[in-house]
């Protein structure tokens, strides 16, 4: 990952998301302005993330062998416009 600071949290400025979450703007390793949060922050619940897992597989892009096991984790992730720039932190 590449960060315009030392600390990711201080990379960029809150923001607020659709349902009231907060988020750190960063900068991702595409260069492009992303996101980050805890993965549960991106999701309104466990059967939307297992669908988006479904489809695009997000679990195993961030090292998780099921759903449930990165949903139970609740890892600090980040990502933006491009597919590539999703990762755990």
């Amino acid at each position: 990952m590449t960060f315009l600071s030392r600390d990711p949290w201080e990379a960029g400025s809150c923001q607020t998301f659709v349902g009231g979450n907060t988020v750190r703007t960063v900068t991702c390793k595409s260069g492009l302005e992303g996101w980050q949060c805890h993965l549960r922050e991106n999701y309104d619940g466990l059967e939307e993330f297992v669908a988006y897992c479904e489809t695009y597989g997000i679990h195993t892009r961030l090292g998780f062998e099921t759903p449930e096991e990165a949903w139970k984790a609740n890892p600090v992730v980040q990502g933006s416009t491009d597919p590539e720039d999703l990762c755990k932190v």
